[in-house]
């Protein structure tokens, strides 16, 4: 469509563009791993080399690896940041949960 009309068009935004999602999970691995050792972080590096290169086997492995690219990248923990999102979020409050759903 942007071919045939490109005056409808201004920009393209693509989000989740997502090419060789094996090769790219490995990439992430090696590179969190090389920065755990480059930081000398050996709860890291023990996380890391106990749940191995994907593919994954379990989501929690998943999890292990994210958690630390994201705490080696400075990030906060990600259950301090999902804690955030959660609390300072538009038209949210802490009664939220209970009363959307009451067996919480």
């Amino acid at each position: 469509m942007v071919q045939a009309r490109p005056d409808l068009f201004a920009a393209y935004v693509g989000t989740g563009q997502i090419v060789n999602m094996q090769a790219g999970e490995a990439l992430v691995y090696s590179q969190v791993l090389a920065s755990a050792r480059g930081m000398g972080n050996r709860r890291a590096i023990q996380e890391l080399e106990s749940i191995g290169p994907p593919p994954y086997k379990t989501q929690t492995a998943l999890g292990t690896q994210r958690k630390w690219a994201s705490i080696l990248a400075g990030d906060e923990a990600p259950i301090v940041k999902i804690t955030g999102f959660t609390l300072l979020a538009p038209r949210t409050s802490l009664a939220d949960p209970g009363a959307r759903y009451p067996e919480l």
